[in-house]
C-alpha cells in the first residue's frame, strides 16, 4: 500500500509487521559516506540498534539496492538468531567484481526459519563500486576555509585499480564548473594495485571561490581515463584566513534568551597590527539579527592562532539562519575577511534542544510502539510550563498517535521525556512538533517542528530521506593533558554515528588516524600513545555528520 502524499519524502522504503510480532528497527548508519568511489572486495559496513519482540527471535541481513531492487552478484552478511529483546547490530556486504551504482540499502529482520520478513527498512544511499576506486578521502582542512597565500589544501585517500602497470590519481580545483584559474597543483599520486596517496593544490595569489575538487584517475601513461568524480568543497585563497569552524549547538538549535551559540576557528593574517575577530547571527541578507548580545574580543598579535567567540539573543524570538565571522584590523578597523555559514538557530523566552529519539531516526516500529524522546529546556514562565511532543504527517497531526502526558517543567533551564507512538492504520511520520503551553494548557508560548522520518503499521512502501541525529557529537578535553606517554579522548555521541578522529600537528599534518568507523551511541574513550613523536602540542579533531570539533593536546617527553 502506498502512504498519502509518499512522493514529498526522499526514497526510504519500509515494510513493517506481518502476523508475527516485530518491534522495531532504528538508528541505521551506513559506515561510508555518500559519494564513496569503493574497489570490489571493500566491504560496507551497516550498523542498526533493533528491537525483537518475535518470542522465537528474528535474524537479520542486509543488501544493497538500486532502483528499488536488489543488486546481483553481492555477498552479505546475516546474522544470528537473537533472541527477544533490544540490541545493537553491524553486518556488511560487498562486491567481488563488476561495476555497481547503488542508491539504498536494505536491512530485514526475518523469522529464525528465513519464513516472513517481520520487518525491512531500505536507507537511501550513494555509493559507487567498481574495479577502480579512490575513497576514505581525508582533506586537512574540512569544510569552509578561507587560506592565506601559499597555503596548500591536502587531500590524502585510499586507492584502488585493477589497470595493468598501475595507474595515476589527480586533483583538480573547481571553479562554477571550470578549473580554477591559478591554482598550483601537486604532481600525480602513483598507485600499483592497492594504495595510499596525497594531492594537493595552492594558490599564490588571490584564488576564485573554489567550489568542488574534481579527481580523476588515469591509466599509467594518462591516456585512459578509468574514473572521474567531483567532491564538493568551500575554499578561497586570499592575505588573511579562517578555517577549521566549530559551531556548537550544531545546525537547527532552539535556544532560550542568553543560552549562547560558541564559534570557534583557526585564523592566519598577515595585519602586522594584529586582529579583532567577532562571530554573530545575520539574516539571509547578511544583516545582524537584532537584540544580540557579542564580543569583538581581544587584539590577536599572533599571525596565526585559535579563536572561540560567541553570540546570543537577550530579548525577542529571533530566527537566526547564518553566523557570520569577521576579522577587522585591530589599527585601522577595516573589514579583512567575512565568512558565513549556515546554522538555522532560533532564540525566544521558551525553547527545546538537544533531543534525542529512541530509536533514533530512520526507524520502522510497529504499530503500538513507542519513540521516546529526552530534551533540554528553557523557559521564563514563572508558573512553568508543559511541553508536548506530537507526531506530524504531510502537514497534518499523524492520524491515530498517542502519547505521554507532559509534567510541570519549572522556569529556567532543565530537562524533560516524553513519548509517542501510532496505532489503528499505517503511518509515516515526517515530522515532530514541539509545542510549549502554559501549565493550564490554555495559551501556546513556542512552537517549533523539526524533521523525522518514522514509519509505523503495515507493510508500506514511503519514500524518505533519514534526516540527521538531533543530537550532537561532543568531542570531550582529554585526560590528563600534558600528558607521557599515554592520553584518554573521550567521546559522546547521541546516536550511533560515523566518526573520524585524528591527530593533527600544528601545521595541519595529519600524525594519526585513531578510529575511521562507525561508534555506539553514548561515551567511548579512546587511547591514544605517543610513540614516536616528539614533545609539543597537537591538535584531536572528531568529525561527525558533517561537523568537525578539535582540542588541543600537550605532549611533554
Amino acid at each position: 500500500m502506498k502512504l498519502r502524499h509518499a512522493a514529498a519524502f526522499a526514497a526510504l522504503l519500509v515494510a513493517a509487521a506481518g502476523p508475527a510480532a516485530a518491534g522495531w528497527i532504528g538508528q541505521v548508519v551506513v559506515g561510508e559516506p555518500g559519494g564513496s568511489r569503493l574497489p570490489n572486495g571493500a566491504v560496507v559496513l551497516v550498523d542498526f540498534d533493533y528491537k525483537i519482540t518475535n518470542p522465537g527471535g528474528a535474524r537479520f541481513r542486509v543488501a544493497p539496492q538500486s532502483g528499488g531492487a536488489t543488486v546481483a552478484g553481492f555477498v552479505g552478511d546475516v546474522s544470528a538468531v537473537l533472541p527477544a529483546g533490544t540490541g545493537h547490530q553491524q553486518l556488511g556486504f560487498s562486491f567481488a567484481a563488476g561495476s555497481h551504482a547503488l542508491d539504498h540499502c536494505l536491512i530485514e529482520m526475518v523469522t529464525p526459519d528465513w519464513g516472513s520478513t517481520l520487518l525491512a527498512i531500505s536507507v537511501p544511499v550513494t555509493l559507487h563500486v567498481g574495479d577502480h576506486a579512490v575513497y576514505h578521502l581525508q582533506p586537512t582542512t574540512p569544510g569552509t576555509a578561507r587560506l592565506l597565500h601559499g597555503a596548500a589544501y591536502a587531500l590524502g585517500f585510499d586507492a584502488a585499480t585493477a589497470a595493468p602497470g598501475g595507474a595515476v590519481v589527480t586533483a583538480l580545483p573547481l571553479s562554477g564548473g571550470a578549473p580554477a584559474t591559478g591554482a598550483v597543483c601537486g604532481d600525480p599520486s602513483f598507485i600499483d594495485g592497492q594504495g595510499v596517496g596525497t594531492q594537493w593544490f595552492r594558490f599564490d595569489g588571490d584564488s576564485p571561490h573554489v567550489d568542488a575538487v574534481r579527481i580523476r584517475m588515469w591509466n599509467a601513461a594518462m591516456t585512459e581515463l578509468l574514473l572521474e568524480f567531483d567532491r564538493p568543497v568551500d575554499l578561497a585563497w586570499g592575505g588573511h584566513g579562517l578555517a577549521g569552524f566549530e559551531v556548537s549547538p550544531g545546525t537547527g538549535a532552539w535556544l532560550g534568551l542568553g543560552q549562547t551559540v560558541l564559534v570557534a576557528c583557526d585564523y592566519a593574517t598577515t595585519a602586522t597590527a594584529g586582529v579583532r575577530i567577532l562571530a554573530r547571527g545575520v539574516d539571509a541578507e547578511g544583516e545582524p539579527v537584532p537584540d544580540q548580545s557579542y564580543a569583538t574580543g581581544p587584539v590577536l598579535a599572533d599571525l596565526t592562532g585559535h579563536v572561540s567567540r560567541t553570540f546570543t539573543c537577550v530579548t525577542g524570538e529571533h530566527e537566526v539562519p547564518y553566523v557570520q565571522v569577521l576579522m577587522q584590523d585591530a589599527g585601522s578597523g577595516e573589514e579583512l575577511l567575512d565568512v558565513r555559514g549556515r546554522i538555522d538557530a532560533a532564540f525566544g523566552p521558551h525553547a527545546v534542544n538537544a533531543v534525542i529519539f529512541d530509536p533514533a531516526p530512520p526507524a520502522v516500529l510497529d504499530l503500538g510502539e513507542q519513540v521516546a524522546l529526552t530534551f533540554d529546556y528553557a523557559t521564563t514562565e514563572a508558573g512553568g510550563v508543559r511541553i508536548w511532543t506530537l507526531p506530524r504527517t504531510d502537514g497534518e497531526h499523524t492520524p491515530g498517535y498517542f502519547g505521554s502526558v507532559s509534567p510541570l517543567y519549572p522556569v529556567g533551564e532543565g530537562d524533560g521525556a516524553s513519548w509517542f507512538s501510532v496505532t489503528g492504520a499505517a503511518a509515516a511520520v515526517d515530522q515532530v512538533e514541539f509545542l510549549v503551553t502554559d501549565r493550564y494548557v490554555t495559551r501556546t508560548l513556542a512552537l517549533r517542528r523539526r524533521d523525522a522520518a518514522f514509519v509505523f503499521g503495515e507493510p508500506a512502501y514511503v519514500t524518505a530521506s533519514p534526516p540527521l541525529v538531533l543530537s550532537a557529537a561532543v568531542l570531550g578535553a582529554c585526560r590528563p593533558n600534558p600528558f607521557n606517554p599515554a592520553t584518554t579522548i573521550p567521546v559522546e555521541l547521541g546516536a550511533a554515528s560515523a566518526v573520524r578522529l585524528a591527530v593533527y600537528d600544528l601545521r595541519g599534518q595529519l600524525v594519526r588516524t585513531l578510529i575511521d568507523g562507525v561508534l555506539p551511541a553514548g561515551r567511548t574513550e579512546v587511547e591514544f600513545r605517543a610513540e614516536g613523536l616528539g614533545s609539543g602540542a597537537y591538535l584531536y579533531t572528531l568529525e561527525c555528520a558533517g561537523t568537525r570539533q578539535s582540542r588541543r593536546l600537550v605532549l611533554v617527553r
